[in-house]
C-alpha cells in the first residue's frame, strides 16, 4: 500500500515569506527616493554634496540588487521544498 501524504507546512511558510520578500523588494526603490529627489533638485550643492550624491546612487543600486537577491533566495528555497510529505501516521509510512 502506498503511503499517504499530507501538505508540507514549510511550503506554505515559504510561500508567505516569498510574498513578503517580493513586497519588500518592490518597496526598496522608494525608500531612498526622498533623498534622491532632494539631491536632483539641488537641495545641497556645496562641500561634499557630489560625494554624497554619488554614494547615494550606489546605495540605491545596492539596495535594489539586495532586494532582488533576497527574492531569488526565497524563491529557490520554495522551489526546492516538496509540496507534500509522507504522513508518518499512514500505514505505508513506517
Amino acid at each position: 500500500m502506498a503511503p499517504t501524504t499530507k501538505p508540507n507546512p514549510r511550503k506554505q511558510e515559504l510561500a508567505e515569506a516569498l510574498g513578503r520578500a517580493r513586497s519588500t523588494a518592490g518597496a526598496i526603490p522608494g525608500i531612498l527616493e526622498p533623498a534622491t529627489t532632494a539631491m536632483t533638485s539641488k537641495a545641497w550643492t556645496g562641500g561634499a554634496s557630489g560625494d554624497f550624491e554619488s554614494g547615494l546612487s550606489e546605495h540605491v543600486t545596492g539596495a535594489k540588487k539586495g532586494g532582488s537577491a533576497s527574492v531569488d533566495e526565497v524563491q529557490h528555497a520554495y522551489d526546492a521544498c516538496p509540496a507534500e510529505l509522507i504522513d508518518p501516521s499512514s500505514n505505508g509510512g513506517h
